[in-house]
């Protein structure tokens, strides 16, 4: 095909005339095209091939990246079937977040999305020099103090009194120091009424491995502690109203034991109400009746505490749990299941737990102890203790529990904690409300004598219970317990289960 140049002038003049293909006209010569309605071809961008283009480059990009990040992945790194706990540990840092590594990020996002939240709300009072500050930060070091005597053979609540101790006492952090007495005095009332925090964990513990089932031991020891328990109240309620008596004192004497059954008669007479009510055809049966029993225990406690009956609160809120959980048992025994009542339970004691030993410890001024009151509280506690033991192994002499079982009993018993926690320091906040000062000396004697107490026994009877259970006590089962004081309060620890280890390789850490 031959070229010309366009028409409309020569070759020389007309250089920047583009040349056009000619084409044949039929007859041998050329026909030029018509360069002012004759358009230049335009170059033609094919789509899929940019398309493709792009796609490749994903596809390059996306295997870089699996390439880059597949050292650092749990799934190209699992689990031998014995692996080696530092095998283990380093399991924990592999994305996804696994195990301890994982809990300890998860605890605190929840702490800081929680005080943002309460800054959020009260503006100054969430922040440094505020009146929620501090117990924010008491409440997050005693979870974390408990949190990591949790796997050891302690109990947890050691940690949280330790802590609360040394946000009191040690200078620099003593933040404890500036808590609204206020504050703590409703929160002490407030779980006054929950159960032993170191016998039963641990107790019931030794269920799970099959030690004493055969004669029922550990429900009896349980049994026994919770009436323990409503005796101290109630002879700590008659006491208190003796050493506060204004009137005339056979009256006051004979208050308490009266008050100590109001309390029970109240607490009865709502636990049947909570039988009928709310109907168990209802949708929402657990949420009524979580609500229906947290309002209860609360109104008998401030309620007892309005019309100056204070001594019948605790044992009115005891009755009430008891009495109503008695019928609310029968639904869902032989079913296996827990009763969702008690789950909800298990999540407001995850809240006040370290609230309670936490305030405790953060409530004894170290610089102020003296060495009498010291020394003479830890003589009457063992000798109370010594006492309480021989009696123990005499009421079970004719029992048919054998020598090493009636020698367990007494030891089971030796641990004190959550009643002294929670009305240990009702003496000393009761003076300083009443603005007697004479008095305060004595109640801070109390308190301390109670601190005392639980750092004491809590921890060796915790152990005890854990040494010496499996020795004097005959086991009916197969040990499929995990090891350590497990508290569900605390424990942050990845699920163990059969389903996720096909998903997850980092099962059972």
């Amino acid at each position: 095909m031959a070229e010309q140049t366009a028409p409309n002038g020569d070759s020389d003049n007309n250089d920047h005339i583009k040349r056009w293909p000619m084409e044949s006209n039929g007859y041998g010569h050329a026909k030029a095209r018509d360069c002012e309605t004759q358009q230049p071809p335009s170059r033609h961008i094919n789509p899929y091939t940019t398309h493709s283009r792009r796609s490749e480059l994903c596809a390059s990009l996306t295997t870089f990246l699996h390439r880059a990040s597949r050292p650092f992945l749990a799934s190209s790194h699992p689990l031998p079937d014995n692996p080696s706990p530092l095998r283990r540990a380093g399991q924990w840092f592999l994305f996804p977040l696994s195990g301890k590594v994982a809990a300890v990020l998860v605890t605190l996002l929840i702490f800081g999305v929680w005080w943002a939240a309460l800054i959020s709300m009260t503006k100054s009072e969430a922040v440094p020099g505020g009146s929620l500050y501090p117990m924010l930060i008491l409440f997050i070091g005693a979870w974390c103090g408990g949190y990591v005597i949790q796997p050891t053979t302690l109990p947890p609540l050691l940690g949280m009194l330790v802590v609360g101790c040394l946000l009191a006492n040690v200078p620099g952090i003593d933040v404890a120091k500036d808590i609204d007495p206020a504050w703590s005095s409703t929160a002490r009332f407030v779980l006054s009424v929950v159960s032993p925090a170191v016998v039963v964990p641990s107790m019931l513990g030794l269920s799970e491995k099959g030690y004493g089932l055969d004669k029922g031991i550990p429900t009896l020891v349980i049994a026994a502690v919770s009436l323990d328990a409503v005796l101290a109240i109630t002879g700590f309620g008659v006491m208190l109203s003796v050493c506060f008596s204004q009137g005339d004192l056979a009256w006051i004497v004979c208050k308490g034991p009266l008050e100590a059954l109001v309390g029970i008669a109240f607490g009865s007479t709502f636990g049947v109400i909570l039988w009928y009510f709310p109907q168990k055809s209802s949708k929402n049966l657990s949420l009524f009746r979580s609500v229906l029993l947290i309002g209860g225990g609360l109104l008998t406690i401030f309620g007892s505490k309005a019309i100056n009956w204070s001594g019948s609160g605790p044992l009115g809120c005891l009755s009430l749990a008891f009495v109503a959980a008695y019928r609310w048992k029968d639904e869902y025994r032989g079913t296996g299941k827990k009763m969702p009542v008690e789950e909800v339970t298990g999540v407001l004691w995850m809240v006040f737990q370290p609230l309670l030993f936490g305030l405790i410890g953060s409530a004894v001024d170290m610089s102020t102890l003296d060495a009498d009151t010291v020394g003479l509280g830890i003589g009457v506690l063992f000798l109370g203790l010594a006492v309480r033991m021989c009696v123990a192994s005499l009421v079970a002499l004719r029992s048919e529990l054998n020598l090493r079982e009636r020698f367990f009993l007494p030891l089971a018993w030796f641990p004190k904690a959550t009643v002294q926690a929670a009305i240990g320091a009702v003496a000393y906040d009761t003076a300083v409300d009443r603005g007697e000062t004479d008095l305060i000396p004595n109640g801070k004697k109390v308190l301390t004598i109670a601190f005392l107490a639980i750092l004491i026994t809590a921890p060796i009877g915790s152990a005890i219970i854990a040494m010496v259970g499996p020795k004097l006590l005959h086991r009916t089962e197969e040990d499929n317990s995990p090891q350590g004081h497990v508290n569900p309060a605390l424990n942050m620890d990845d699920e163990k289960g059969g389903n996720r280890k096909k998903q997850d390789p980092t099962t059972k850490l």
